[in-house]
């Protein structure tokens, strides 16, 4: 091995850092800089400072003036550890339940950028579905397919329209798609499964996108951000339920009770994915 013991736990620490599903992209200034990635994505970052009175721990990416030799070592380490992660969830689950799909972790990569192409590598010997950020640039589907090969993907997606929602009291924050209506959100939705279904990947000549994850169901109070499909009375975005009187669905849950009539989300997400099939064309039975 080229490389100190230093540097190799610093990447272990890196990659094994994985913290759940990923908040949708922020490009404003980060209110908490030091916030770690979200997912496995394998890039060293410094962690910036912590809690007030715990250490600071930084982790130094190597230097372009490191050895071909360590970086070759660093190279394979991570191809090994994210081999042996993904191996040893598939083996568990294929354990207890025979056959079923694996999807692997809930997002690999960060920010609306791939993970390193060593874990692609892995992902795409292990995983039955690979679940990545996208941001739509052709760059980077083609890494992921000439790195993972021919697999189907996931990816996430997630929008707020705080003006017209029940967190109207706060304004759009500093996300990546915010709009001023539910109408607004809902066409961005149908616009992005639009282009996953166009999207080609070059290096496989595949249609590789199966499917979105959207963030999210619920809103989030503690960001004060109209993530959500409901409002937090539980009434859907969908020009019916979330209105000021009062009512019952078909189901005979109550509906209504809003401070004013909030505008249409849902609509447009079902006519987008009731159009999905007459998208991608006739099929062989």
């Amino acid at each position: 091995m080229f490389c100190t013991l230093t540097t190799v736990v610093l990447l272990m620490t890196t990659v094994l850092t994985t913290r759940g599903p990923p908040q949708p992209p922020h490009h404003g200034t980060p209110t908490k800089p030091g916030r770690p990635h979200h997912g496995m994505s394998g890039s060293p970052q410094a962690s910036g400072a912590q809690a007030r009175g715990s250490p600071t721990l930084t982790l130094t990416p190597p230097r372009k003036t490191t050895s071909a030799g360590c970086r070759a070592d660093l190279d394979a380490f991570l191809y090994e550890i994210a081999k042996q992660y993904f191996s040893t969830y598939r083996s568990a689950i294929n354990a207890v339940y025979p056959g079923v799909l694996f999807l692997g972790s809930t997002t690999i990569g960060g920010w609306g950028a791939p993970p390193r192409r060593q874990i692609l590598r892995a992902a795409g010997q292990y995983l039955d579905v690979i679940r990545t950020t996208y941001n739509g640039k052709q760059t980077r589907l083609d890494f992921i397919a000439q790195h993972a090969g021919d697999k189907p993907i996931m990816t996430w997606r997630g929008a707020v329209a705080n003006p017209d929602s029940d967190l109207s009291a706060s304004p759009n924050g500093d996300q990546s798609d915010k709009f001023r209506t539910q109408a607004e959100r809902g066409q961005f939705y149908a616009t992005r499964v639009a282009a996953l279904l166009a999207a080609v990947a070059a290096p496989t000549g595949s249609r590789p996108f199966i499917g979105i994850q959207w963030w999210a169901f619920l809103s989030s109070g503690a960001e004060q951000a109209n993530w959500g499909l409901v409002t937090f009375r539980d009434n859907a975005y969908d020009g019916k339920e979330a209105v000021v009187a009062t009512g019952t669905d078909s189901w005979g849950f109550p509906t209504g009770g809003e401070a004013r009539v909030y505008g249409d989300f849902l609509g447009a997400v079902k006519k987008a994915n009731t159009d999905v099939e007459s998208m991608l064309g006739p099929t062989n039975p």
